[in-house]
């Protein structure tokens, strides 16, 4: 485990943040994309 100096926690919590929309929204989109094939195919 590293460990960060305080001073450096806002900017670690705006990155894991950052990353956890960025996977959020490729989740949504990758549900998004199960439902069309799941309609195309019934």
């Amino acid at each position: 485990m590293n460990t960060l100096p305080m001073t450096n926690v806002p900017m670690a919590l705006a990155a894991m943040e950052q990353q956890r929309e960025k996977t959020r929204a490729l989740k949504q989109t990758m549900m998004q994309e199960l439902l069309i094939l799941r309609t195309r195919l019934v």
